[in-house]
């Protein structure tokens, strides 16, 4: 009897069943996620993640719905608005204050037109400080980005085929 409860013990802790259930989820609930799973109509859509329960997602859209992880195609989950404000500001100062400047040098032809060194670089100074308005405002505006999680391991799910014949599909990722 003492042998037969070792290999049974040593095998217990590295069970498969043991770890997924110690494993935390990638997602936390409360997250923003777009989720694609064909099988239920969804592409992209996108959603709060309200709890991650096993191999369902309880989602929040229009309204709250369960989502099998077998049916779940691909998860991503917001990372934030793509905000480089600062490279937008030093790009639109860069191009507003050589517009400027550039502007002042041709009409610097003109006979009547006149401008100091100091007044040259106040007007590419105000144009400088309209492009990077502009350059602030542009970055203002930016899509989100997301960051796909991975769905790994074996799945099975139901299948039908064209002829009428039922049965599991299974699929293996990495």
């Amino acid at each position: 009897m003492r042998i037969a409860i070792v290999p049974l013990l040593a095998v217990l802790p590295v069970s498969p069943s043991g770890l997924s259930a110690q494993t935390k989820p990638p997602v936390e609930a409360g997250s923003r996620v777009r989720v694609t799973a064909r099988d239920l109509g969804l592409y992209k859509q996108p959603a709060t993640l309200e709890a991650w329960r096993g191999d369902t997602l309880i989602l929040a859209a229009e309204r709250t719905m369960k989502c099998p992880l077998a049916s779940v195609t691909r998860l991503e989950v917001s990372r934030g608005p793509e905000r480089s404000t600062g490279t937008g500001v030093l790009v639109g100062f860069l191009i507003g204050s050589g517009v400027g400047t550039s502007l002042v040098i041709l009409k610097s032809n003109d006979s009547w037109f006149r401008l100091s060194a100091g007044e040259v670089a106040a007007v590419a100074a105000l144009f400088g400080g309209i492009g990077a308005g502009i350059g602030a405002l542009s970055t203002a505006f930016s899509p989100e980005r997301w960051e796909a999680i991975p769905l790994g391991g074996l799945r099975v799910r139901p299948a039908a085929w064209l002829d009428g014949r039922v049965g599991l599909a299974a699929s293996v990722r990495f």
